[in-house]
C-alpha cells in the first residue's frame, strides 16, 4: 500500500463514511454488550432476593399470629388453673373433715337401732344423707385435682409451642436482616450502574455537540445512536443530628449504610413509604396484648430513611407501644402513621419523598426493626387497610 504523505490533500486523508458508520456501531454494540448483562443480572438477583425476603417476611407475620394466639391461650389456662385452685381451696377443709371422720370410724359400724322404729328410720336416712355429701365432697375434690393436673399440662405445653415459635421467629429474623441487606447493596450497584450509563451518555451527546459545533452539522456518531431515557440516582440524604450510630444496640447486629430517599413525587401521587423493604399484608392479624394490627410492617434494616407518602403537615412524638413515631396529616385529607423509628427526620411542612424518619425498633419492636404504617381515611380515627396502596407503589 502506498504510503500516505503529508503534503496529500486534507480530503484523502479522511476515513470513508462507511468505515465510521461501521466503527460507531461496533462500539454502541460493544457498550450495550457489556452493560446492559450486567444491568439485567442484579435486576434478576433483586428479583429472586426481594422474593425470598418476602417470604421470610410471611413467616415471620404468620409466627407473630401464632405467638399472639398461644399468649392469649396462655392466659386463659392460667385464669382457669388459679380459679381451680381456689375451689380447692375452699373444699379443704371439708375434705379434711371427712378424711378425719374416716379414720376415726374406721372398722366401727355406727348403730342406728331405736326401740322407736320411727327414729330408727329417720336416723338411718340421716347417715345416708351424710354419707352421700361426703362422697360427693370427695368426688368433687378429685375432680378438681384432675382438672388442675389437665389445665396446668396444656399450659406448660402452650408456653414450649411460645418458646419454639420465638425461637423460629428469631431464626427467621436473622435470615430476613441478611436478605434486606443483601437487597440494599444490590440496589446501591444497580443505582452506580444506571449513574455510570447516564455519565457514558452525557459525555457522548456532549461529544456529539461538540462535533456539530465544530462542522456545522451532526456528527455520524450522534445520528447513528438515538437517545435512550437517562435514569439519575437521586443524592444520598445526610442522616440527620438524630440519626443513630451504626451501633445502635439491637439484635441482630447490622452494619447499614445510608440509603437514598425517594425522589420527590409529583402532587397527588403517592410515594412508597420505606424502599428497600420487605411486607405482607397482615391487616386484622392478632398481636400482642389482645390487639389487632391496624397497618403493614415495613421490614427495613434500621437507619433506612422512612419518607412522606404524600405532601402534608408532619409532627413528631412517642408513645409505649410504637416508641418514636410520626403523625402526617396530608394534604390529600387523609392521617399517616408510621412508628418504631429509631430517629426523627424532618417536620412542619413537607413535600411527598422528603425524609421523616428512620427505620428502627422502639417501643415494642425491639430485635424486629420495621416501620409499622398506617392510613386513616379521612383522618385520625378511621383505619383502613393500607396494603394495597404501599403494594402499588413499592
Amino acid at each position: 500500500m502506498t504510503p500516505v504523505h503529508a503534503t496529500q490533500p486534507a480530503q484523502a486523508r479522511r476515513p470513508r463514511v462507511g468505515h465510521v458508520v461501521a466503527l460507531v456501531l461496533g462500539l454502541v454494540t460493544l457498550t450495550l454488550s457489556t452493560s446492559a448483562p450486567a444491568s439485567a443480572s442484579i435486576g434478576d438477583e433483586m428479583a429472586a432476593v426481594q422474593s425470598q425476603a418476602d417470604a421470610l417476611t410471611l413467616q415471620m407475620s404468620n409466627l407473630q399470629t401464632e405467638l399472639a394466639l398461644l399468649e392469649r391461650e396462655i392466659a386463659d389456662l392460667e385464669t382457669e388453673a388459679d380459679e381451680i385452685r381456689a375451689e380447692i381451696a375452699l373444699l379443704e377443709d371439708e375434705v379434711r373433715e371427712v378424711a378425719v371422720n374416716r379414720y376415726v370410724n374406721a372398722g366401727n359400724q355406727p348403730s342406728i337401732w331405736t326401740p322407736d322404729p320411727l327414729e330408727t328410720a329417720r336416723l338411718d336416712t340421716l347417715m345416708g344423707a351424710a354419707q352421700d355429701r361426703s362422697n360427693a365432697t370427695m368426688a368433687t375434690f378429685r375432680d378438681a385435682g384432675e382438672r388442675l393436673e389437665r389445665s396446668t399440662s396444656s399450659l406448660d405445653d402452650r408456653m414450649d409451642a411460645q418458646q419454639e415459635a420465638q425461637d423460629e421467629l428469631s431464626d427467621s429474623l436473622a435470615e430476613l436482616q441478611e436478605e434486606l441487606q443483601r437487597l440494599a447493596e444490590l440496589r446501591r450497584q444497580a443505582e452506580l450502574e444506571d449513574a455510570r450509563r447516564s455519565a457514558e451518555q452525557a459525555a457522548s451527546a456532549a461529544r456529539a455537540a461538540a462535533t456539530t459545533s465544530t462542522t456545522g452539522r451532526p456528527s455520524i456518531a450522534a445520528a447513528a445512536t438515538s437517545p435512550s431515557p437517562v435514569v439519575t440516582s437521586p443524592p444520598a440524604t445526610q442522616p440527620s443530628a438524630t440519626q443513630p450510630p451504626a451501633t445502635t444496640p439491637s439484635p441482630p447486629p447490622t452494619t447499614v449504610t445510608e440509603l437514598p430517599a425517594a425522589p420527590p413525587s409529583s402532587p397527588g401521587s403517592f410515594v412508597c413509604p420505606v424502599t428497600p423493604s420487605s411486607f405482607v399484608d397482615s391487616y386484622g392479624a392478632p398481636r400482642s396484648g389482645g390487639r389487632s394490627h391496624k397497618g403493614v410492617d415495613m421490614m427495613a434494616p434500621i437507619g433506612t430513611p422512612a419518607v412522606a407518602p404524600v405532601s402534608g403537615r408532619v409532627e413528631h412524638r412517642g408513645n409505649t407501644t410504637g416508641g418514636l413515631s410520626y403523625h402526617l396529616h396530608g394534604d390529600d385529607g387523609n392521617y399517616y402513621y408510621g412508628t418504631h423509628l429509631s430517629a426523627y427526620g424532618a417536620s412542619g411542612q413537607v413535600a411527598a419523598g422528603t425524609v421523616i424518619g428512620y427505620v428502627g425498633d422502639t417501643g415494642n419492636a425491639a430485635g424486629i426493626p420495621h416501620l409499622h404504617f398506617e392510613i386513616h381515611r379521612g383522618g385520625r380515627g378511621n383505619s383502613i387497610n393500607p396494603y394495597a396502596t404501599v403494594r402499588a407503589s413499592c
